[in-house]
């Protein structure tokens, strides 16, 4: 029987997770910062708002097809290999970055703070009726929050 090299086999499946990792960073730059990362059975997850609202959702998925034919010579496999995780690693990246932007877009609707600019071309002062938008509700968050406690402390 030949032997199985377990050891080696584990320092060869670090070393490429480790440079999979590095492409994908350099790839989705602004993914690459968010640096929590959950693994969990189930299809679903639930978590609280601010404001008590229970919200539960599915998670979402990531994949890349990582194919080498058979029947290479050694250092043609090893080559075919790198060549197809790499191109594997931008397509995570890809979707990682992509699934950033649209959680993004999806939240900042459902708060209230989009700006439809109606096909016009951008214009600061759609900026600056954002910010208003954002103060305002900042503003009665303050006000809720100062109503509450001159509540408190009449009783």
């Amino acid at each position: 029987m030949l032997p199985d090299y377990p050891e080696l086999k584990r320092e060869l499946r670090a070393d490429l997770n480790l440079q999979l990792r590095l492409v994908v960073n350099m790839s989705a730059p602004l993914a690459s910062r968010i640096r929590s990362y959950y693994q969990a059975e189930g299809d679903k997850f639930t978590y609280e708002t601010t404001e008590g609202k229970l919200i539960t959702k599915k998670f979402l998925r990531m994949a890349a097809k990582l194919e080498v034919p058979a029947g290479l010579s050694s250092s043609a496999t090893h080559e075919e290999l790198t060549k197809q995780a790499f191109e594997a690693a931008k397509n995570i990246a890809q979707q990682s970055e992509g699934l950033l932007f649209s959680t993004l877009d999806e939240e900042i609707k459902q708060v209230g703070n989009a700006i439809d600019a109606g096909g016009r071309p951008f214009d600061p002062n759609m900026m600056w009726d954002g910010i208003e938008r954002m103060e305002s509700g900042v503003r009665r968050t303050q006000r809720r929050a100062e109503n509450a406690d001159n509540r408190s402390i009449l009783t």
